[in-house]
């Protein structure tokens, strides 16, 4: 919608940040920057960013001036140490539960509380100043329909956050919010969400079977904080405690009480289902079974020494609903490949893949086309090898619109669309640029746009009525007709527009993984013997030398956030 600078006010000197928004946005869009802007101020708490000013530029653009905050954000925190001390923790919440419990005697709820709209700022003293930010879509109490901004169908908030009353109807009250600061306790304390799924349908499903009493839900959980979160996540709205109910249920914990629970062991999570005792790694030693004999002067032969990087296990990142794979499957078909130990490491999302593999903290990473282009251009990967479905069928992305309301470009104006996710080749960035090629900026010409995270919460959309675009996966014959899709005649769909065939997936090193042990990955892939097991699981006619010229319309397409005119048609060479 925009952009944010850091400002100077030419009168005081005070460093500001600007935001600017985008001239010619839809009206309710503009109407969300200004209640933001009077729902901040309106708070004034020294927990809440502060606006300073609002306005119009010459060009008609809004923009809206608040502090400056300097720090990083919980969720910047949260990936940087995992999980959060007993202090650390009610430093940061205490104050931000009575920011929120200030808004809600006001008659305010957020409605997007979650770790990267709370900002561990500091004070000129270097004292940490927890602050709520974005208020963007916060919503009155007392606000009757006709005035509400929120756009009918459209999903707003994060839904790991949103409390289930929220997902399935816009009109939540108060306890929405302290549902998601249960959400963002149990993320301090764990290192992870309650709820993990990362399709919304299979999310809603989830919350649903566990309940908030559920032992396994707490796990990791420090025994003091287990009473407020469960409270905090009961399903029932009328059963969770007030903002100020749980600000006095968490100021009573001390730092005394942290030790009372031992944290689970790195990387347990209790609805894994992987039992890795079957196939003990035979290169650990338990060195308390082994005597140290005194220290002697030895001679070593050099050439038989072997490089540590070359024989450890590689960790290879995932994206927890990428194509179903089971991870133990997945691992020992990469381990019979490259014939040597492998460990597979699962993510929320590709955003924090990305981050992961940029960083050194997996080795390998298996990535869709827009998740790798964007990877490449950070420098934080190297493609190895790219999936090919190279038979009769290829991969596409089908532009969808509603029976009867969408049927052609004409008819897309004004509408509400929905998409996949922003790392979705064929569920969003496709789609995209085929509007674009047909002189359709979707940004400008669409009522409203929202992410649904799945294909088939794309198609619940279009059935129900709840958007009238959308974009969907298919498969095209030779002659372009489509051969395979996953949508019915009951989903009530019309075919817009079918785009050229979409590269494949790519598995990508990490920038920093040694040169040598990278070829060996390579050649042991493109082995069609030694990988026909994982070319098989993963779907692929074969796995091939990457190829990035390939996925140079998808680059074109990020760097101008549209493609140039026939670009979404250049084909898969």
């Amino acid at each position: 919608m925009g952009v944010v600078h850091e400002a100077i006010n030419t009168w005081t000197h005070r460093r500001v940040a600007l935001k600017l928004m985008h001239p010619g946005l839809p009206r309710t869009v503009q109407r969300r920057l200004f209640e933001e802007a009077r729902t901040a101020s309106r708070l004034s708490h020294p927990n809440v960013v502060d606006v300073l000013d609002m306005g119009a530029a010459e060009d008609g653009s809004l923009f809206l001036v608040q502090e400056l905050l300097e720090g990083e954000d919980l969720h910047e925190r949260l990936d940087r140490v995992g999980r959060l001390s007993t202090h650390e923790l009610l430093t940061i919440f205490l104050p931000v539960i009575d920011a929120l419990a200030s808004a809600h005697e006001l008659g305010i709820v957020h409605r997007d509380v979650k770790p990267s709209n709370i900002v561990l700022a500091r004070d000129p003293r270097g004292l940490l100043v927890p602050k709520l930010v974005d208020f963007g879509i916060a919503k009155r109490i007392d606000d009757h329909p006709y005035t509400r901004i929120t756009l009918d169908g459209t999903l707003l908030g994060t839904p790991h956050y949103m409390a289930p009353e929220q997902i399935v109807d816009d009109e939540v009250g108060p306890p929405a919010d302290v549902w998601s600061i249960g959400v963002c306790l149990h993320e301090a304390l764990t290192g992870r969400v309650p709820y993990e799924s990362t399709q919304l349908h299979l999310l809603l499903r989830e919350i649903s079977k566990l309940d908030a009493t559920s032992p396994r839900l707490l796990v990791g959980v420090h025994d003091a904080f287990a009473t407020p979160i469960r409270a905090a996540l009961s399903v029932d709205p009328a059963l969770r405690p007030t903002m100020r109910e749980l600000a006095t249920m968490l100021a009573s914990i001390t730092e005394a009480d942290e030790a009372r629970t031992v944290p689970p062991p790195a990387g347990y999570h209790p609805l894994d289902e992987l039992d890795d005792d079957d196939d003990p790694d035979p290169t650990v030693v338990e060195l308390n079974r082994v005597s140290v004999p005194s220290v002697q002067r030895v001679t070593i032969d050099e050439s038989s020494l072997v490089s540590a990087e070359s024989v450890r296990a590689l960790r290879i990142g995932i994206v927890n609903d990428a194509r179903d794979l089971d991870s133990v499957q997945l691992r020992d078909a990469f381990r019979s490949a490259l014939d040597r130990g492998c460990e597979i490491d699962r993510f929320r999302s590709y955003a924090e893949l990305v981050d992961a593999v940029g960083e050194g903290d997996v080795d390998l990473a298996w990535l869709p086309p827009v998740a790798y282009v964007r990877a490449a251009r950070l420098g934080a990967v190297r493609m190895l090898v790219s999936v090919e479905r190279d038979g009769r069928a290829q991969y596409a992305s089908a532009l969808l619109g509603r029976r009867g309301v969408v049927s052609s470009y004409e008819d897309v104006a004004g509408r509400r669309a929905v998409w996949v996710d922003n790392w979705s080749a064929a569920g969003y960035l496709v789609p995209r640029a085929l509007l674009c090629e047909r002189g359709v900026d979707p940004d400008l010409a669409l009522r409203s746009q929202g992410f649904v995270g799945s294909y088939e919460a794309v198609l619940d959309a279009l059935a129900s009525g709840a958007a009238d675009v959308g974009a969907a996966f298919c498969t095209v014959g030779a002659d372009g007709e489509i051969v395979r899709r996953p949508w019915s005649d009951e989903h009530g769909v019309t075919v817009i527009d079918v785009s050229a065939p979409i590269p494949g997936d790519t598995l990508c090193a990490s920038a920093l993984l040694p040169d040598d042990v990278a070829r060996a990955v390579r050649a042991s892939l493109t082995d069609e013997v030694a990988a026909a097991p994982l070319a098989k699981l993963v779907g692929a006619t074969r796995i091939a030398p990457g190829v990035h010229e390939r996925y140079r319309g998808l680059e074109r397409a990020l760097l101008v956030g549209r493609l140039e005119p026939g670009a979404a048609r250049v084909e898969n060479k």
